[in-house]
């Protein structure tokens, strides 16, 4: 798996707010799990590169536990709370609520192509795959830009 070079730099640097930041932008990607980039790259930066990104305790209610009914608004809340909290119960509020929204409840270990319509080639789904790689990426860098200028502006 490629990795992307903002988790690379945030690694180089010991920034795991940087990292958490990209892992949370992920989640966009691909709502339901389903194409697994955010577990693999979680993997990778705790096991493969021994940082530890998760915090132990979950602090406060997740968004699950206040609704039975979700929207994108609800996504945006679970990744935003992830982002203020990053650990194991928000990571998975949010898997719960993509994949309710995306209309996928099947095992987030189901690799996507084995889910999809025989209609959508394999080139289409490694085509959109390529421009994500390039669209994920400048989107953080637009998003830290912006938080940096908002916290020079201090």
């Amino acid at each position: 798996m490629k990795k992307f070079d903002l988790i690379e730099e945030g690694i180089r640097d010991n920034d795991v707010d940087t990292i958490r930041q990209v892992l949370c932008n992920l989640i966009y990607t691909c709502q339901d799990f389903s194409d697994n980039v955010f577990d693999e790259t979680l993997n990778y930066v705790e096991n493969e590169r021994n940082i530890k990104v998760r915090e132990s305790m979950l602090e406060g209610e997740l968004v699950s536990a206040e609704k039975n009914d979700f929207s994108f608004d609800d996504l945006n809340e679970a990744v935003i709370r992830l982002g203020e909290n990053f650990c194991s119960e928000r990571i998975d509020d949010c898997k719960k609520i993509g994949k309710l929204i995306s209309g996928n409840t099947e095992d987030s270990k189901t690799p996507k192509r084995q889910k999809m319509a025989s209609g959508k080639s394999e080139k289409k789904e490694e085509s959109h795959r390529e421009v994500m790689k390039i669209i994920v990426p400048v989107a953080v860098a637009i998003l830290i830009l912006i938080i940096g200028v908002l916290l020079l502006k201090k």
